[in-house]
């Protein structure tokens, strides 16, 4: 019988590591000996592969065919199993060896401690020599050479020796020149001009006098040809001469110029290259920030008229459900820890992950994973998240999440027409959140409840709005035309926790006075100017609408019955020709001058409003969502129509106001994903840039400058990390995937988060570990179950480390990037302050 035709064959195909100890026999005979061989054969070689072993280096116990790989990825072939004889490490010869055996497979090294790649012997021995030590360390373990007195490692001395150790190369030229005839000679010989220049030289080194290269000219000594140069008259041949020399000079760029301080003194900071920072965060960032909020924040209370004359009312519990969710119970999620190792897990950790089972959540049920990691069931997919601002220069204020979802999750909702359905607006204490080590263990405050259709976008005024009584004012952006601004009340109180209440708003923006209206508002950007006066918001028809919170003219402003302020509009323009996607108002020049928007209809517009010209525009890709950092007058977006061709990867873009003001004048890149970006959020405080898609992948970029670098210098200098990455699990083994409830019954989610105390933990492009997280691919005729549909980084500084996340299936994650807090203690600059000066990023 044949060994193909053998019953243990496919097992043996299973494990075709190949034979380790025994190796299958070239001829097969019929006869049962043979048989009976092959079959013990192939038994052993099953057992062998199947066998545990411990590494000797780090005890480790692992299965036999997993060795090969740990003993590279985790101590670079420098290590033995136990029962082997074992390897002399303190011998530098037998692990020069060894390494320069994996050198020349082309196989990078790890380091044991920090995880970077190295791809020389030499290199990998002087980064572990010095690994996690300090400047003075390094300093006092260094060696000074005994011939140029340089100091170097000790294990690049043989290295450096051997440049003291080469001849001189000329004196092997003039040897090859002068002391030899031979010119058929063995070894590389200098160029010709470089022969005839050797010569040369040796002919006139003991001469004194110079002769002249004109005929009939006299003057051979040196001093009488200065001399005759002097008394000479100018003519127009040496005029033009002169001229062109001239020229040249000018043109070139001289030592003394780039190195003077007054001239660079003259610069903001973030322009001059190289400004480089050796860590993770742009520590310069936070200084920005703090400078900005004492400029601009309020310390004062602001627009003390936006009062709710009446109390809110609590919500009638008959009429309670039709403003809460329809679905009061999530689908089957799990969460878990992941870690960056690519090795599988054992068996036996395997199995007690497979005894966890997945659970529900019931609407607003809160469950705390562990203590940096809360996840929220809302009822329904996310539309928007906004933290509420609090001062900054207090510790004592909790931190509150605002966020509106759809109530019925699969309803189409047209950019032409008007809803007025019920809506619910949710408020979550958090805490005081005032460290990078606090816990979150958010609830449901209370909640809102609007007749005013779906909710696009929630938007906090910035500063001066909060005090004991009122947590702040909240604008609306509504489905029935208009812009509502609540006066959110300061309802923390134990007993009333939970509660649904009925308020009026204290003031409506209108685009224009009538009824039958055919557009509603899908964004909204209140300036962070001193004030904060102006109010920016724009509408599924394309238009842009500026209002003046402080205005007084009778024309554009009246009152309701209910106290309510009705505002028209300063200026409206028609900015696009579809439903806007991405708005903001630029606190340069009081707030109301500058602004950028981009729509449906794929162009993105800086715009002028003084003016009202286009400062520059463009057409991209469909643009989910865009926004203007605070620090940087460049703007960042996001694409989402990468879905619609599997070749081309969504986006992450940079933009400048003006081309003129960036070396590259178009578009730069900041990165890209497998599929559409959704969503993306900017710390100011951070200088982080975090997106989110229809993958489920949570990405962080950490930026440097954003402003006049070029590509290469931009993907030199930022870090991306993975901070978690949502799963499908097909629970009933069906494709069926229509609609939010077959989603919710036939799949469960898998949330993977990884470790935040460390930045090693994370998978990061530093230490290129990015490509061990699998990210699974989205079809477009699917559900969107695992999307990312809106983030929001913390944008006070008390607790600028934490985000929510808001998913399509009604979860919203609240999470803590601790790793963050090493690196503000650690971060230092490679350049001397003592050069320059730290300035603002506003112009």
């Amino acid at each position: 019988m044949s060994i193909f035709q053998h019953p243990y064959y496919e097992l043996l195909h299973c494990f075709s590591i190949h034979l380790r100890n025994t190796t299958a026999p070239k001829t097969i005979n019929n006869n049962n000996n043979n048989n009976n061989n092959n079959n013990n054969n192939m038994r052993h070689t099953i057992i062998n592969q199947m066998e545990r072993v411990i590494c000797g280096v780090c005890k480790k116990e692992m299965d036999q065919s997993k060795w090969k790989y740990h003993k590279y990825k985790s101590h670079n072939n420098l290590a033995w199993r136990e029962g082997d004889q074992p390897l002399n490490l303190k011998d530098d010869g037998v692990v020069r060896q060894i390494l320069n055996q994996l050198y020349k497979s082309r196989k990078p090294f790890h380091c044991e401690i920090c995880k970077q790649q190295k791809k020389s012997v030499l290199g990998y021995l002087s980064h572990k020599s010095i690994c996690q030590r300090l400047e003075i360390e390094v300093k006092n373990v260094k060696v000074s050479c005994t011939i140029c007195h340089r100091k170097v490692l000790p294990v690049s001395m043989n290295s450096h020796m051997k440049i003291h150790d080469k001849p001189d190369k000329t004196d092997e030229i003039k040897l090859i020149c002068f002391e030899t005839n031979n010119t058929e000679l063995d070894i590389k010989r200098p160029r010709r001009a470089a022969t005839q220049a050797l010569q040369m030289i040796h002919i006139l080194g003991g001469e004194s006098n110079i002769r002249s290269i004109f005929r009939d000219c006299l003057f051979n000594f040196r001093q009488a040809i200065k001399y005759q140069l002097d008394m000479c008259n100018e003519d127009e041949d040496k005029l033009f001469e002169f001229h062109e020399a001239n020229r040249k000079r000018l043109r070139q760029k001289t030592k003394e110029l780039l190195i003077n301080k007054k001239t660079i003194n003259n610069k903001p900071l973030f322009l001059i290259h190289p400004l480089k920072e050796l860590k993770l965060i742009y520590m310069q960032a936070y200084d920005w920030m703090m400078s900005f909020c004492l400029e601009y924040y309020a310390q004062t209370m602001l627009f003390p008229n936006f009062r709710n004359v009446q109390p809110w009312l609590i919500v009638n519990f008959n009429v309670l459900n039709n403003y809460l969710p329809s679905v009061q119970e999530s689908c089957d999620i799990r969460i878990v820890l992941k870690t960056t190792a690519k090795s599988k897990k054992s068996e036996e950790e395997e199995e007690e992950e497979e005894k966890k089972k997945y659970f529900k959540l019931g609407l607003f049920e809160v469950h705390n994973t562990y203590s940096d990691q809360s996840t929220i069931f809302c009822g329904g997919p996310i539309t928007s998240l906004a933290w509420l601002p609090t001062a900054y220069d207090r510790t004592d204020q909790t931190q509150i999440l605002a966020l509106a979802t759809l109530n019925v999750p699969d309803q189409q909702y047209l950019v032409g027409k008007t809803y007025k359905t019920s809506a619910l607006i949710q408020f979550y204490n958090c805490g005081l959140l005032n460290d990078f080590e606090s816990a979150c263990y958010p609830f449901l405050l209370f909640g809102l409840a609007l007749n005013v259709g779906p909710i696009w976008h929630l938007e906090w005024c910035p500063s001066g709005c909060f005090s004991e009584s009122r947590l702040g004012l909240l604008a609306i952006a509504a489905s029935d035309s208009f812009v509502y601004i609540y006066c959110i009340d300061n309802y923390n109180n134990n007993n009333d926790r939970g509660l649904i209440y009925f308020g009026q708003p204290v003031v409506k923006l209108e685009l224009e006075s009538g009824e039958e209206k055919s557009y509603f508002a899908t964004r909204i950007s209140w300036s962070k100017a001193k004030g904060h006066r102006y109010l920016a918001v724009g509408y599924s028809n394309g238009v842009i609408a500026l209002f003046d919170l402080e205005l007084i003219s009778s024309n554009l402003l009246h009152k309701t019955s209910c106290n309510t302020h009705v505002f028209l509009p300063l200026k409206t323009f028609q900015a696009h020709l579809s439903s806007i996607t991405g708005l903001n108002l630029g606190h340069y020049d009081q707030g109301n001058r500058w602004l950028y928007s981009s729509s449906l209809d794929r162009s993105f517009a800086y715009w002028d409003l003084f003016t009202m010209t286009k400062v520059t525009s463009s057409r991209k890709y469909g643009i989910a969502e865009a926004l203007w950092p605070i620090q940087w007058p460049t703007c960042i977006t996001v694409e989402e129509e990468t879905t619609f061709n599997d070749k081309i990867s969504a986006r992450t873009n940079i933009k400048s106001i003006r081309d003129i003001l960036s070396p590259d004048s178009n578009w730069l890149c900041m990165t890209s994903s497998p599929s559409g970006i959704k969503t993306i959020s900017f710390s100011d405080w951070l200088n982080l840039a975090l997106y989110g898609g229809n993958s489920g992948e949570l990405t962080g970029i950490f930026a440097h400058e954003l402003f006049n670098v070029s590509k290469k210098q931009f993907k030199n200098s930022y870090t991306r990390c993975i901070f978690s990455v949502a799963r499908l699990v097909n629970k009933k083994k069906s494709n069926q995937m229509d609609n939010y409830q077959d989603a919710s019954e036939n799949f469960a989610l898998l949330f993977e988060d990884f470790p935040s105390d460390n930045i090693s933990t994370i998978p990061n492009s530093k230490t290129n570990n990015l490509k061990t997280v699998k990210i699974d691919k989205y079809t477009i005729s699917d559900y969107p179950m695992r999307a990312v549909n809106k983030i929001a980084l913390n944008q006070n500084r008390q607790s600028h480390s934490y985000y929510a996340v808001g998913y399509q299936m009604g979860f919203v994650r609240i999470g803590n990037l601790k790793f963050i807090k090493g690196n503000f203690n650690q971060t230092i600059f490679s350049f001397n302050t003592d050069y320059f000066y730290f300035t603002d990023a506003r112009f």
